[in-house]
């Protein structure tokens, strides 16, 4: 259906001079770069650190074309909803539903049953073009875990369709409503930038996935089109100096960025401004020798499908080799992902867009197409999550046999706030205390059940770290007040000398454990200061912690701080299941870099506590660089990063004797500096 004919738009504000349309091999030259700059920053990162910015230049080309499409057929009284979005599926759709179907396809045959989950879930998002929202409540793209989401970029396309799908009706609104198409666009423009700003510290996850902070780089596009469209200067300066200072800027992003940057902000002002002065500037030299170089010109014509391909490849080797694979493995799933896109563009995404069974049937197949492997992803998600649920009750339960721990002191059980993991072992009198959460909680069993010599007690809630002062807020309600109480009473019975401090020192920050990381399994935490008390989370996490120490050691007790176990990003038993076991692999360098905040803060808490002794047991789980897990992996973890009960017992097998024999000095360790 045609909704615009034969109207005269000269007295619309903006809306005249619209020249018709013509192919430029600059923007297929400039496609070509942004995707170069993002498979380059995915397969070697060491080396285009700032690469990942060309995603912002593909922003900024999407909104330039699609505006400047929707213009035309605006001025030309030909412009249709159903013909739109009948292009934006001949063009979007072919490449993308093959790369899902590939991946679950491969999903199915290599990974484990919670990576499926994952994956499944990620293909649905991806269908419905959804990945950035998805995506929002889960680790950022920098983080650890990112590697090992094989559908992960695809959240750049669910903000591009996202805009695809408001912007035809904004503009078809402004047009019949006479509105100035600047004014109005350049404020939600200036709207969207000021809030990507505001949020990029606070709120890095949702600044960096969210349309809303993002969109300002697509209008900077439209605005572009809209001020050619009019003739008039979109940038001072000739097209010389404007294509020199847009590579320039480009240029400086990918060589100033990194992992570490606090991006978008104020940062992608460098690819958004310096693509679009390349792109206003069609005459320049560099636009016609450089950019338009037929070489640089083919990569821009299969630069989506290459977009699509290189980085499912990528993960799916970092996820079978263990680690980061090596070079020569990442250069040639890059070569591989070249020749997939090219196969992808000539014989199935130019034949849908302008063959096959015609438009009309071949947009009907492909939406079809979409559903369906939205569909085969939710289903394989449920699938996946149900094979680890029975699997896990039948036999991670057998890891070890049970023995019963004796009931908690009643003192300590106080029944209008009790601990929901409170134990104490058979010998008297109590002499020693684990304190801390779940992770004091997995470890007591093995420590009471092997140390003769003393009585232990256990005083821990389930995701309830022992921090004083601070408020942490999690699956467990009034969290501070129970770590508080367990704090006055172990200060109330002088004859407990030693307390263990153990929890989960990653807590907060988005989990990368397996069982946390499933659809099924959204979590939660925040945690605040007292009235008025501001920091950010890790500030306070280490405030209310240091609070615990100082008052227990000003008690008299002496102090030993548990470095954690490491977490995993897969179900050890899944290993043992599957007779994977070359799939369980874990670099000692991962396990360093997702406990690196953790790490820092036990460093300075031992500066501040030299008599605190630290026991961490990354030298024994990790000693070489890999990870390898005492004995059967299915014994040791009950889930992904609490210990079952054979583990516990292995744990206090090496932290018993140590615990009678070290020094009160901190041993030389990996991040356990005072910086």
């Amino acid at each position: 259906m045609t909704w615009f004919k034969n109207n005269d738009l000269a007295s619309i504000p903006g809306m005249t001079r619209i020249p018709e349309p013509g192919y430029r091999a600059d923007i297929d030259g400039l496609r070509a770069v942004a995707v170069l700059c993002v498979v380059g920053f995915h397969a070697v990162p060491e080396w285009l650190g700032g690469g990942f910015c060309g995603v912002d230049i593909f922003f900024v080309i999407s909104g330039y074309l699609i505006s400047g499409i929707i213009r035309r057929e605006l001025a030309q009284g030909s412009f249709s909803f159903s013909r739109f979005y009948t292009r934006r599926v001949l063009r979007i759709f072919p490449a993308l539903a093959l790369v899902l179907f590939t991946c679950l396809v491969a999903g199915w045959l290599v990974l484990l049953p919670a990576e499926n989950a994952r994956l499944g879930w990620q293909a649905a998002a991806g269908a419905a073009f959804v990945s950035n929202l998805a995506l929002w409540g889960e680790a950022g793209y920098f983080d650890v875990a990112a590697a090992t989401k094989p559908l992960l970029h695809l959240w750049s396309l669910g903000i591009e369709e996202q805009f695809y799908i408001v912007w035809p009706l904004l503009l078809a609104f402004l047009w019949r409503r006479r509105w100035s198409f600047a004014a109005v666009a350049g404020a939600l423009a200036a709207a969207s930038f000021l809030l990507n700003v505001a949020t990029v510290a606070s709120h890095p996850v949702a600044a960096f996935y969210s349309p809303l902070s993002r969109g300002w780089e697509l209008m900077a596009g439209a605005l572009l089109a809209h001020l050619q469209a009019r003739g008039a200067p979109a940038w001072p300066g000739s097209a010389e100096s404007r294509s020199v200072a847009g590579l320039l800027l480009m240029g400086l992003g990918v060589v100033l960025l990194n992992q570490q940057s606090q991006f978008p902000g104020w940062w992608a002002l460098l690819p958004v401004v310096g693509a679009g002065l390349l792109i206003s500037a069609p005459g320049a030299w560099i636009n016609r020798k450089f950019l338009s170089q037929p070489v640089l010109v083919w990569v821009g014509l299969i630069s989506y499908p290459l977009y699509l391909w290189h980085w499912p490849i990528l993960s799916f080797a970092r996820i079978l080799n263990g680690q980061t694979p090596s070079l020569e493995l990442r250069l040639g799933a890059v070569l591989l992902a070249f020749v997939l896109a090219w196969i992808t563009w000539r014989i199935i995404e130019r034949p849908m867009r302008f063959g096959g069974f015609g438009r009309a049937a071949n947009c009907a197949l492909l939406c079809a197409g979409m559903a369906l492997a939205g569909c085969v992803g939710y289903g394989l998600s449920v699938i996946a999550q149900g094979m680890n649920a029975a699997y896990t009750s039948t036999v991670a339960g057998k890891a070890a046999p049970r023995f019963p721990l004796l009931p908690c002191p009643d003192s300590l059980q106080d029944q209008a706030l009790p601990l929901n993991v409170c134990a104490r072992s058979a010998q008297e009198p109590l002499t020693r205390a684990l304190f801390g959460d779940s992770h004091a909680d997995d470890k007591f069993p093995g420590i009471a059940q092997l140390d003769h010599a003393h009585g232990w007690v256990l005083a821990a809630s389930t995701s309830c770290p022992p921090l004083n002062g601070v408020s942490l807020v999690a699956e467990v309600t009034q969290c501070q007040q129970r770590s508080e109480r367990a704090t006055r009473w172990l200060l109330a019975h002088p004859q407990i000398k030693l307390v263990v401090l153990s929890f989960w020192g990653n807590t907060l920050l988005p989990s990368y454990a397996a069982d946390h990381t499933s659809a099924a399994r959204p979590r939660v935490v925040t945690i605040a200061g007292p009235a008025g008390e501001r920091g950010a989370p890790m500030e306070l996490f280490e405030r209310g912690l240091e609070n615990t120490i100082s008052i227990l050691e000003r008690g008299g007790k002496s102090l030993v701080l548990l470095v954690d176990t490491p977490e995993l990003p897969f179900f050890a038993y899944d290993c043992v299941r599957r007779a994977a076991a070359f799939r369980c692999r874990l670099s000692r360098e991962e396990v360093l870099a997702r406990q690196s905040q953790l790490r820092a803060m036990v460093g300075r808490m031992h500066a501040r506590h030299p008599g605190m002794r630290i026991y961490d047991p990354l030298d024994w789980l990790c000693p070489g660089r890999e990870c390898r897990m005492p004995d059967d992996t299915m014994s040791f973890y009950r889930d992904s990063h609490h210990l079952s009960l054979a583990g516990s017992d292995y744990y206090a097998s090496r932290f018993l004797p140590w615990l009678e024999n070290a020094p009160p000095t901190l041993a030389a360790g990996p991040g356990l500096s005072a910086k």
